[in-house]
């Protein structure tokens, strides 16, 4: 016989009974860093690719729409809505462009659901806090079974959602988890891409996987955004990703660490004045520490390529109407290579960006009838070249991630400091990470895989190999399919 009253405590009751089984379930603690303040720790010891933590959404609403969000928060349960507000985030009355421009957003959305406002007796200051809680903690929202594989540029999630647990989890640029909802129950989940000891902080990245091959200037804009200034070892370290071979030595040069160069310019202080200067970069053998002609001329160059990358990426926002030429971006990705280094982020995010375009201009031929490309080749033949970048693009962040874990710059090609005995910048570049390229790489690897099997290349076993090497990361990915189908008819 039905309980009077139970469709009402039905979802309330739902929630609880789902939070009480996630608690029991707990691997995570919350600590007190005397410096980070509020930290989450691992209770106990995890190996790479280890679930540390899943969670079930507390809230899900259509990506873009405020609105949506506002409604479905005052749907839920008390319990939920108060676990929401507990989370960390500015003040309305931070002074910042974010802060100001949700502002006006909370208006807007106060003025469109005003009824509702003045019925949950919620102020406008009320609202604003809400919406820098939910930009400042929500979470990209795929759900159960979501595709692995993405033709041509991303356009992100169709959906986002609250993970009140998860959103506790400090950023990292070199986080020891990675996180993703495009899961079997599409629950949020944490897996560990390199060991974790008991104790330790657990950390992911805000930025994704695409934070591993960014500098350390394009993570600090992209920080910018979100009112955040990261001071994580790595941002505090040498640029790892941006390592200039000096073209009469060989040696490659990392910029010296912030904290460094601005020790140096204080000792340079002249006259109660600061003088500025340009990045200070790891010696040679030819140049000594600092700067050189040869130096300044390869980072102008780098300047240029950055700026002229960033112009494709513009076109690729307009693709049909610009139809952007991939040898265009392909010539750039081969200069840095010679000019700088076969490892130097803009070979990495080069190499990653003509693989999408190569299957956009691929996936246009297959699906518009009379599209027509400005390059003289098939569909089969742009599903080669995507193949052949993506698996560039992976042997660039596997390279990157040996370096790191195993300081191989510093020992085979004798990388010195400004003090000259190479020991900070071993250390520095030393033991981190090369785990992580198991993770990394294994979202590359699939769509290298699916693009592979569409094109006229002949002669593939070693690519092959290469893919079967990620299948289990795949899995933990995108859920366990078995090995037959996702080589060859990827379904997840």
């Amino acid at each position: 016989m039905p309980i009077p009253g139970s469709s009402q405590l039905l979802p309330p009751l739902l929630f609880l009974l789902s939070l009480l089984n996630d608690l029991r379930a707990e691997p995570l603690v919350v600590d007190t860093h005397s410096a980070r303040g509020r930290i989450t720790v691992a209770d106990r010891s995890y190996e790479v690719g280890e679930e540390v933590l899943a969670e079930a959404p507390a809230l899900v609403w259509p990506a873009g729409s405020d609105d949506s969000f506002v409604l479905k928060f005052l749907e839920g349960a008390e319990e939920q809505r108060e676990s929401i507000l507990q989370l960390a985030h500015l003040s309305p009355d931070s002074k910042t462009e974010r802060v100001a421009r949700l502002g006006m957003t909370a208006a807007d959305v106060y003025e469109s659901l005003r009824e509702r406002m003045e019925t949950a007796g919620w102020q406008l200051e009320d609202l604003h806090r809400l919406l820098i809680i939910k930009d400042t903690n929500c979470f990209p929202f795929y759900g159960k079974r979501a595709s692995g594989y993405e033709e041509g540029a991303s356009t992100g999630a169709a959906r986002q959602g609250m993970f009140p647990r998860c959103a506790k989890v400090n950023h990292s640029c070199r986080p020891n988890v990675m996180f993703s909802s495009q899961t079997e129950d599409g629950r949020l989940r944490l897996i560990a891409i390199r060991r974790i000891e008991e104790g330790e902080e657990v950390t992911f990245s805000y930025l994704g996987e695409d934070g591993d091959i960014m500098s350390c200037g394009q993570r600090a804009e992209r920080m910018r955004g979100k009112d955040f200034c990261c001071s994580c070892a790595r941002c505090q370290g040498y640029d790892d990703v941006r390592g200039i071979r000096c073209p009469r030595c060989g040696i490659i040069r990392y910029p010296l660490p912030r904290a460094k160069q601005e020790q140096e310019q204080e000792q340079e202080q002249e006259g109660g004045m600061v003088r500025r200067r340009a990045d200070k970069w790891t010696g040679c053998s030819c140049e000594g520490g600092g700067g050189g002609t040869s130096l300044r001329s390869l980072l102008e160059w780098e300047e240029e390529a950055e700026g002229r990358m960033s112009e494709f990426l513009s076109k690729c926002r307009e693709f049909d109407r610009l139809l952007p030429d991939p040898q265009e971006l392909e010539s750039i990705v081969v200069e840095a290579e010679e000019r700088l280094s076969p490892w130097h982020f803009l070979v990495g995010q080069g190499q990653e960006m003509l693989a999408k375009v190569w299957s956009s201009y691929a996936h246009r031929m297959e699906t518009l009838e009379g599209f027509s490309a400005p390059f003289p080749l098939s569909s089969q033949a742009c599903r080669g070249r995507a193949a052949q970048s993506f698996f560039r693009a992976i042997r660039v962040r596997e390279e990157l991630e040996e370096r790191w874990e195993e300081g191989r710059e510093c020992r085979e090609e004798g990388v010195k400091g400004r003090g000259g005995d190479g020991v900070e910048t071993a250390g520095r570049l030393g033991k981190e990470g090369g785990e992580r390229a198991i993770f990394s790489c294994s979202r590359l690897a699939f769509s290298a895989a699916e693009n592979l099997l569409r094109s006229n290349v002949e002669g593939w076993e070693r690519e092959v190999e290469e893919v079967k090497r990620y299948l289990k990361m795949m899995k933990r990915r995108y859920g366990e399919v078995t090995e037959y189908s996702l080589v060859v008819v990827p379904d997840c």
